[in-house]
């Protein structure tokens, strides 16, 4: 062994102290995100097309596929749309369909302005296309704006898709104002199961005479279905 390799062996390894290292990372997410909401509606690399109601929406599957398993069925499960430059989707509310892909591009969504059957057409299809977060955020924001007008109906919605969650609050509501929402035009619009679920002398502790008044004003408004029930 020379002199000069038998010096270098005997210089021990320079040790890293990991307690004075400094931790780097790097984040540009704020600039991704901004490149990502950039491509949205742009046909620039646009690899589908989407159909909604005769009004076409440009897309990129890459997206659509991280974010829903819905997507990621259609594009990569062998399904014809896998190979079609267009694909239209039946029984979906394009204005709600809009709000999706801006969503899906920019993870943003404003609920201000919006009229609530708008917002219950954006939970409608986030549910059906598995936006799962979507559906927790937008039926949470329903919550906070249940009135004894609006109640009834938002009960009906949630239950038909399901969301128990919102059920829940719902109920509660109208617990707490139950007055108010038996006499509200809403509750007059509620399915035979729905009227059940409030008039139950169990869940509002009710009279006789309240439950019977309540649903001879619902019967009235619902004639064409006397003696079915």
């Amino acid at each position: 062994m020379s002199g000069d390799n038998a010096l270098k062996s005997n210089v021990p390894p320079k040790v890293i102290d990991k307690k004075d290292s400094t931790p780097f990372e790097i984040d540009h997410t704020g600039f991704v995100s901004k490149s990502t909401a950039s491509m949205f509606l742009s046909p620039d690399l646009s690899d589908v097309t989407f159909v909604v109601e005769e009004k076409e929406f440009p897309a990129h599957k890459f997206l659509l596929v991280a974010q829903s398993k819905y997507f990621r069925a259609m594009f990569l499960g062998g399904l014809k749309e896998s190979n079609e430059d267009k694909v239209v989707l039946k029984e979906t509310n394009s204005s709600a369909f809009h709000a999706l892909l801006k969503y899906i591009y920019t993870g943003k969504l404003s609920m201000d302005g919006c009229e609530r059957g708008h917002i219950m057409e954006i939970l409608k299809i986030a549910h059906k296309y598995g936006f799962d977060e979507l559906v927790k955020a937008v039926a949470d924001y329903l919550k906070t704006i249940l009135d004894s007008n609006n109640v009834c109906e938002i009960l009906n919605f949630s239950r038909l898709y399901p969301l128990p969650g919102l059920t829940m609050a719902c109920i509660a509501f109208a617990e707490r104002n139950t007055q108010q929402v038996l006499t509200s035009q809403g509750f007059l619009q509620l399915p035979v199961s729905g009227v059940t679920s409030l008039l139950s002398p169990y869940r509002f502790h009710l009279c006789a005479i309240t439950v019977f008044r309540a649903v001879r004003r619902w019967i009235m408004a619902h004639k064409d279905l006397e003696g079915k029930y």
